[in-house]
């Protein structure tokens, strides 16, 4: 996360790494960038890019973080995911 006076950009990252008990290798990344002043959101976008530009290449899995949330999906198990900080 970025700051300059009251704005404030937050920058998520996910990357995929296991599906149902097996590792997975994810090619690209899904970004959201959002942008906030003063508790507002001025604006969001959302993309991809490839996994080698991504911070989440670069950065060391050192210091993630694993959080579960309820299965709320039929169709998937995701329920465990990594914080990156």
């Amino acid at each position: 996360m970025t700051s300059g006076s009251s704005l404030q950009l937050i920058v998520i990252q996910e990357e995929v790494v296991e599906i149902d008990g097996k590792q997975v290798q994810q090619k690209d990344v899904t970004e959201i960038d959002i942008l906030v002043k003063n508790r507002g959101v001025l604006r969001h976008s959302n993309y991809t890019l490839p996994l080698e530009e991504s911070m989440l290449y670069s950065i060391s899995r050192d210091s993630d973080i694993l959080f579960t949330l309820p299965n709320l999906s039929k169709k998937g198990n995701l329920k465990d995911h990594y914080l990156k900080y």
